[in-house]
This record gives structure tokens, sequence and C-alpha cells, in this order.
């Protein structure tokens, strides 16, 4: 067929416009139905932020330290259950009135936490002295979920209470508590802040010489805590939990001597001297340091 040739250039388009190339057609950066350029970084429309990540929500545990009220020791929400408080775990340094407050993921508390306070000699000070202890010694106590909005009271009888818990001696900690209150012949709360309880107006003075008791057993068992925990850091070779619980099993076993010796009257002027009656009492394997 022959073609004229004013028709020749319309149909060299055409045949151009049919031979393209297989090379796919790039996407533009528009949404295919709304137009809208899209943010390569984030995915979002372009003028549209992205939704923010969720804040973590946190819980704020605040509570005091005693022997005496302890200043700076150490106090840890020991996470993973080893016994000392690590460097990633949440904490904080005690103040005055052996004061502490810090924060932790509430998720991390959903199933209820123990708290650390290392007391290190020569630095941590016993306001009951005014002066730094002389052997370090680790306190602990067990915070229940229901439980985590309170003042934390950590201190030597929570210490026997959470191990004795620890240990399966007793199927909870309010059961411990019972078992030991009856060593001791108290009905006192073992969980109280005793330095404030003996100075509590509001309580009789049956009640608050019963807090004064309390608070000289707890000098007692810190004292020996201290020594039996020293002695271990000295020979070495234990675990950190070995030593944060030395001599913790021997001072159960010893409360009836303790609660005889705290409660013995004092002589006119003197004053409640632990490291005195350790020394000139019935303490089995305990030796105070030269």
């Amino acid at each position: 067929m022959t073609i004229p040739w004013r028709l020749l250039p319309l149909v060299a388009a055409l045949a151009l416009t049919g031979c393209g190339d297989d090379k796919p057609i790039a996407p533009d950066d528009k949404d295919s139905e709304s137009g809208v350029e899209d943010n390569i970084e984030t995915g979002a429309p372009d003028g549209i932020e992205p939704e923010p990540e969720p804040e973590p929500d946190f819980t704020t545990l605040s509570g005091n330290v005693a022997d005496g009220y302890l200043q700076s020791a150490l106090v840890c929400a020991d996470l993973n259950m080893s016994m000392t408080c690590d460097a990633d775990e949440p904490q904080a340094n005690s103040e005055e009135n052996g004061s502490w407050t810090m924060e932790i993921s509430s998720e991390l508390m959903s199933a209820g936490t123990r708290i650390l306070a290392e007391a290190t000699a020569d630095v941590t000070v016993d306001e009951d002295t005014g002066k730094p202890i002389e052997n370090g010694y680790t306190l602990m106590t067990e915070v229940p979920v229901d439980q985590q909005g309170d003042p934390i009271f950590v201190s030597p009888l929570t210490t026997l209470i959470a191990y004795e818990a620890m240990n399966g001696q007793w199927a909870s900690a309010a059961e411990a508590e019972e078992a030991i209150k009856s060593r001791l012949t108290t009905t006192a709360d073992l969980g109280a802040d005793y330095i404030a309880a003996k100075q509590n107006e509001a309580l009789s003075e049956d009640e608050k010489q019963e807090f004064e008791y309390i608070h000289r057993i707890a000098r007692l068992v810190a004292t020996i805590k201290g020594i039996r925990e020293e002695s271990l850091r000295q020979l070495g070779g234990y675990s950190a939990e070995e030593i944060a619980t030395a001599g913790t099993e021997d001072i159960v076993a010893a409360l009836d001597v303790i609660n005889v010796d705290a409660r013995a009257e004092l002589d006119e002027g003197s004053t409640f001297d632990p490291k005195a009656i350790i020394e000139n009492g019935n303490y089995v394997n305990v030796t105070l340091n030269d």
C-alpha cells in the first residue's frame, strides 16, 4: 500500500509512541489517591506529625532507712534479686532522717519489689551516734504491689522478716512477722518507723516505750550483721547474697537473748551500747573487731 506523502509525519509519530522501552515509570512522592506527598522518614503525610511514643509510666518510691536513721546509705530496687545494688538499678542515697526517694518504671513494679539499703563502713552515718558506722551491712524489705504508694521503712527488723519469707520459713511476710513478734514478746508493728513512733505524742507512754525497745533490738541486730558481714568480706570468696544475709540465721536463733538484753533496765546515767552488750553477752558466732 502506498501512503500519501502528506500523512508520513503522522504515521512516524504514532510508531514512536507505540515503541517505548519497558523501563517502569518511577512513582512520584504523591499518594495515588489523595495526591498528598509522604514523608519518606516517618511514612506520615507531609505536614502531619506522627503520633509520639507513649511516655514511660513511673512510680515514685520513698521512705526512710534506719538502725538509727542512716545518712549516705545506698538504697536501691533490687530488680534482679542479686542482693546487691547494681549500677543500672533505680537507686538513691539516703539523707537526713534516713530519707530517700527514687523513681522506678511501673511495669517493673508489677510483681512487687525488694528494696535494699547498703550501709558502708566509714561512709554511712548512724544518727544515733552521729558517727560513721564501723562495719557495713545490708538491710532489706519486700514491697507488695498494694503497698507501693506507702512510705517504705527499711530496717534490721524488716530485714529479718524479708529473710524468713525469702527462705521459705513462712508462707508470707505477714506470717514471718507474726512469728518474730512472738519471739520478741511484742504486738508492735515491726515494719513501722520505730524512731518516729517512740516520739509520737498520740501514743501512750507504754506504746512509746515499746518502740524504744524495738529500736534497741534493731541496733543489736544491725551490730551483729555488720560484724558477720565484715568477717566474710575479709575472708573473701563469698557471694553478694552470702555476705548480705550473713548472720541473719544466727540472729533469728538468738532473738530470745536479744529481746532480754534490749529490755534490760539501764543503769542511771548510762546509755544503750549494742557493742558492749554483744561483747559481754551470750552471742554465738559473733566476734567483735579489734
